[in-house]
């Protein structure tokens, strides 16, 4: 496996980590129609980061 697919499951970590703490402060923070942005925001984060787990640790997880 090439090393830069790896870093690009760290980067995706990353990211995805730094959405959820953002999205879940601007959910807090926000007035009513914004707060909706942060947590939809926090949400695809989390989905990024469980997805970049995934592809860390199971590199052909959605090949056959």
């Amino acid at each position: 496996m090439n090393n830069t697919w790896q870093i690009q499951y760290i980067i995706m970590i990353i990211v995805g980590v730094v959405l959820v703490v953002g999205g879940y402060a601007a959910s807090e923070r926000a007035d009513k129609p914004l707060d909706i942005a942060g947590a939809l925001g926090a949400l695809f984060g989390l989905v990024l980061t469980f997805l970049g787990i995934l592809l860390g640790a199971v590199p052909n997880f959605f090949r056959s």
